[in-house]
């Protein structure tokens, strides 16, 4: 797929005439419609802001602002909010590893300031019977 990709760029760029359609039609067919726009996290300017770098179960990664006063709980709503069906999951830092299970600490709390966040769906193999 992305050698066919590369092919019809290559042609494009030796084919000038074909280029504006060959290069406007190709993002449609890499894009992946099924992820909703990244939703708003309300900020407090007058509060302490910090950056998170998220990385999402389906391999995309987004840097979101938060106040440190926000909390856990607010981190993982946003995620579940940027996928359109969101099965289980927790959320982890990623090294050194820790799940982030406390729902109420707030960002400062859990010492998260800057942190990369790791979205992990919960193994879900138990519920169905299989041990």
């Amino acid at each position: 797929d992305h050698s066919l990709h590369f092919e019809l760029l290559l042609i494009s760029l030796s084919v000038p005439s074909v280029a504006p359609r060959v290069v406007a039609r190709s993002p449609s067919v890499h894009d992946d419609g099924e992820s909703p726009p990244i939703p708003m996290v309300t900020l407090d300017h007058s509060l302490p802001v910090t950056s998170l770098q998220i990385w999402l179960a389906d391999g995309r990664r987004l840097v979101q602002r938060f106040n440190l006063s926000h909390r856990i709980s607010d981190v993982q709503d946003f995620v579940a909010r940027c996928q359109r069906s969101c099965p289980p999951f927790v959320l982890t830092t990623s090294l050194p590893f820790r799940e982030l299970s406390d729902k109420e600490l707030s960002l400062e709390e859990a010492d998260l300031a800057h942190a990369v966040i790791v979205q992990r769906p919960l193994n879900t193999q138990a519920l169905f019977g299989h041990s």
